[in-house]
């Protein structure tokens, strides 16, 4: 990156200098979802940034713990649905597995995602 600088008088400097810019993991998870065809919020789909995209598990449980959706693709969200109906309106908990891009490091991800029909 090269900053030039000039002050009122015309006086001029230059200097040139390396950036360096580390990706960090950036996340959003939607916290509601409503499956009811009317095309908005139709999906839960986690957005990520900084994470190996082939290394990621999403698992979503209803409240007894039972699995109600998983992929392993980043691409990939959850419809409401289990066994081809949508769920009873309530809270189901997600759990994301996956790692960073620039290391080995290992990164879990849990919270709630609410179902409103």
């Amino acid at each position: 990156m090269r900053l030039i600088a000039v002050s009122d008088n015309g006086c001029s400097d230059t200097i040139i200098k390396t950036i360096n810019i580390d990706q960090n993991q950036l996340i959003f998870v939607p916290n509601t979802i409503t499956p009811d065809g009317d095309t908005f919020n139709e999906v839960f789909k986690p957005y990520f940034t900084g994470i190996d995209i082939y290394d990621y598990t999403l698992t979503i449980y209803n409240r007894w713990g039972e699995v109600m959706f998983v992929s392993y693709d980043l691409s990939a969200g959850w419809n409401g649905t289990y066994g081809g109906e949508i769920v009873p309106s309530g809270v189901y908990i997600w759990h994301i597995n996956t790692q960073e891009l620039t290391s080995d490091k290992k990164l879990e991800y849990h919270g709630h995602v609410t179902v409103l029909k």
